[in-house]
């Protein structure tokens, strides 16, 4: 390649690219090559791309233009481009120019129209530069003695009354349009000569065929595309949310005092303080009437709404001087407090925690008011203690109670409501109570452990304690017994519950397992760990047993292997020989054995045996068998 240096002499590059000046794969510019079809000389496609004025060099110096792959695939998309504008801007030149020309046949037909002549007399008494239409009465041109001859010419037609004017419009038929339209589609006629001969006005005709287009267009699209909204679109919850309730507690309150005591109008209130109007007026008025007429119920919400107030500013304590993680739970799924049940599911603890540190980092306590409403849907908050400790000292805090112990002592944070509306939980492999140590094999079993402990509402019938008012509601249900029958089979439940969930399962939304990773829904957990397993190979996270080091791809697998091989707790109990066993298949197995009649029977050689697995070890052993096919249960 050459090139001009600093002092104006020719530089000469040989084995690199003229355009980019890089090493690799060349081809030369000026020797045709075949491309889709289409041959290519690639110093011509340069020419006339970028207006170069770089010559053809003689047959012994084609060696020194070469261009490479990169510059030739750049080169075809510019050349592309640069024709495409040009073709465009051809067509709209063609489209300009014939509207150019029906507008210049519309304004000759005009001037035919009004561009009349007329001879006028002119009296003596009128002096030559009077001598102007516009100046002229009616009766003295009517009364002139000497006759001038100028030329009228009308810029406009005199305005006619309606009457008259409905004598010379829309003095056409239907039939008539529908003509002049038909000719102007069919290209037989331009928009100006229909309308001469049939005598139909030009934007009438121009009018009609849009209305056409757009019904016939319409008519192509889908009912769904084709229905206007009188409404902006809804938003889903969780976008929402974004918008709207972005305000706390405390600032509503702050512009409450600020219209009753400070005189501000509400509208003003609500704009510095960022509240909602409505609102703001909706406490305003309850205010004032619970003012004028108090009464035993008003003055119990008011005590609530305290308590719930207190109850979100402690909140905000914990997470401003501890590292704990506030969630939701939905089927022994975790869910982040702020996105809400509407955002990711997370089957890991690690991932939650995560995902709230990372994405949450900013609204940790600024969004603790919108996850606490409505607080009569909101009146616990579960919180995640794993590895607690203090924020502003880093000190360690082992237990729930010491950090309440902490806060007060060094921080002087006194908490009084969330001991007993905030429940703690500890989220890892072996899921263990917060408060008092107890394993358990799954959350569910957890979640309901923790009642417990938090003894705030209490049922009349069974004595259960329950620690929100939601779940003993649910738990009520357990003690209306009757017959709750399934409308669509017929089948007879003794309790509600049962009804609804055999409805939910056999006859209503069979999928409600949703993948993570995707829309697809499965009427199975297992189902979808198997979609996952194929489907999502990437996400799968693998759990290693820290004692044994066996491997599991699925999380209740690592539970089920936790307290098969590793729990402490054998709740099966054998009645006739008191071996004790963590899972109850491995007691049904167990049992077996103190049976007396054999049984399975070998196929092969008749021997008999007590379990199915001694009849599959002995055709394994004896017969090759990889499986026990040939058994009989006599």
């Amino acid at each position: 390649m050459d090139s001009l240096d600093g002092d104006g002499e020719m530089v000469i590059f040989i084995g690199r690219c003229k355009c980019c000046l890089n090493e690799g794969d060349l081809k030369n510019m000026w020797t045709p090559y075949t491309y889709e079809g289409e041959t290519e000389i690639y110093g011509m496609m340069l020419t006339e791309c970028f207006a170069l004025s770089w010559q053809q060099p003689d047959d012994n110096m084609k060696y020194m233009d070469m261009i490479c792959i990169s510059c030739i695939s750049r080169l075809r998309d510019a050349l592309a481009f640069k024709r495409e504008v040009l073709v465009s801007e051809e067509v709209l030149r063609e489209n300009q120019d014939e509207m150019k020309v029906e507008e210049d046949l519309e304004e000759e037909e005009e001037k035919s129209e009004y561009n009349d002549v007329e001879y006028l007399e002119v009296p003596d008494s009128l002096n030559k530069d009077e001598l102007n239409e516009e100046y002229l009465s009616d009766e003295q041109l009517l009364s002139s003695d000497n006759s001038l001859l100028i030329e009228c010419k009308r810029k406009r037609s005199k305005r006619l009354t309606k009457e008259d004017r409905n004598k010379t419009y829309k003095q056409y038929t239907e039939e008539e349009l529908q003509m002049a339209v038909d000719a102007v589609q069919n290209n037989e006629m331009s928009h100006t000569e229909a309308a001469e001969l049939f005598n139909v006005p030009t934007k009438t005709i121009s009018a009609k065929i849009r209305n056409i287009a757009n019904e016939e267009e319409e008519q192509s699209q889908s009912p769904e595309e084709n229905r206007k909204r009188k409404f902006p679109k809804k938003l889903p919850k969780q976008d929402r949310n974004k918008t709207y309730k972005q305000y706390t507690e405390k600032t509503l309150r702050i512009a409450i005092d600020a219209v009753q005591n400070e005189g501000m109008s509400c509208n003003k209130a609500a704009e510095k303080f960022k509240v909602p109007r409505k609102t703001l007026a909706l406490r305003l008025q309850n205010a004032i009437a619970k003012k004028e007429e108090p009464d035993d119920d008003d003055a119990s919400k008011i005590i609530d709404q305290e308590k719930h107030y207190k109850l979100v500013e402690e909140i905000k304590s914990i997470l401003t001087y501890t590292n704990a993680i506030p969630y939701k739970s939905r089927l022994s799924r975790y869910y982040c407090a702020y996105c809400s049940t509407y955002g990711p599911a997370f089957d890991d603890a690690d991932d939650l925690r995560t995902h709230t540190k990372t994405k949450h980092v900013d609204n940790r306590t600024k969004g603790v008011d919108q996850i606490m409403r409505p607080h009569w849907l909101n009146e616990v908050l579960r919180i995640d203690i794993h590895s607690l400790h203090c924020t502003v000292c880093c000190t360690i805090l082992p237990t729930w109670n010491d950090m309440f112990r902490h806060l007060e002592d060094v921080h002087e944070v006194v908490l009084d409501e969330a001991y007993n509306r905030v429940i703690p939980y500890i989220l890892a492999r072996e899921l263990k109570c917060a408060l008092c140590g107890e394993a358990f094999p799954n959350y569910h079993m957890l979640d309901g452990h923790m009642n417990t402990h938090y003894s705030s509402y209490i049922c009349s019938e069974c004595g259960d304690t329950f620690l929100s008012a939601s779940r003993l509601k649910k738990h009520v249900e357990v003690h209306s017994t009757g017959r709750f029958p399934c409308e669509v089979c017929g089948k007879v439940y003794n309790l509600k519950k049962y009804m609804k969930k055999h409805f939910v399962i056999v006859h209503g939304q069979k999928d409600q397992y949703k993948c993570s990773y995707c829309p697809e829904r499965f009427s199975r957990t297992f189902q979808r760990h198997q979609h996952v397993l194929e489907n999502h190979k990437e996400m799968v996270k693998i759990k290693t047993c820290e004692i044994c080091g066996k491997t599991f791809d699925w999380m209740p697998y690592y539970s089920a292997h936790m307290r098969r091989k590793h729990g402490n707790k054998k709740n099966y109990k054998c009645k006739q020989c008191d071996k004790r066993f963590p899972m109850k298949y491995q007691l049904r197995d167990h049992q077996e054995k103190h049976l007396e009649e054999r049984n399975f029977v070998c196929d092969v050689c008749s021997e008999r045996f007590k379990t199915k697995a001694g009849l599959v070890r002995h055709c394994q052993l004896h017969h090759n068998f990889p499986t026990a096919k040939n058994q009989t249960v006599k």
